[in-house]
């Protein structure tokens, strides 16, 4: 956040902050439209998602550590943070 709070410093001024607040905001709203659209044209949507679910009346068991689990997301994290983390350029 840090990083991102830097790369929009050049977009924050005393008399703009309406600028600063579109350039976040646009972004956000537009991949709120385009999920809900998405949402509409989808042929079985969520009743038709949940329509197999069968409500159980017992209880469910306990949930236990995997270490292997543990292990896989530690993996699947630094990967992310090294490789993700600092950007993809398209150009070189």
């Amino acid at each position: 956040m840090l990083l991102v709070a830097a790369k929009l410093r050049p977009f924050q001024r005393d008399d703009t902050p309406p600028r600063l607040r579109t350039l976040c905001f646009l972004p956000y709203f537009t991949d709120a439209i385009l999920a809900a659209v998405g949402g509409l044209v989808n042929p079985l949507g969520l009743p038709g998602m949940m329509r197999g679910w069968k409500h159980r009346e017992e209880e469910p068991g306990p949930i236990t550590r995997s270490v292997a689990w543990i292990s896989t997301a530690a993996v699947a994290s630094l990967l992310f943070i090294l490789v993700r983390g600092r950007g993809i350029t398209w150009s070189r």
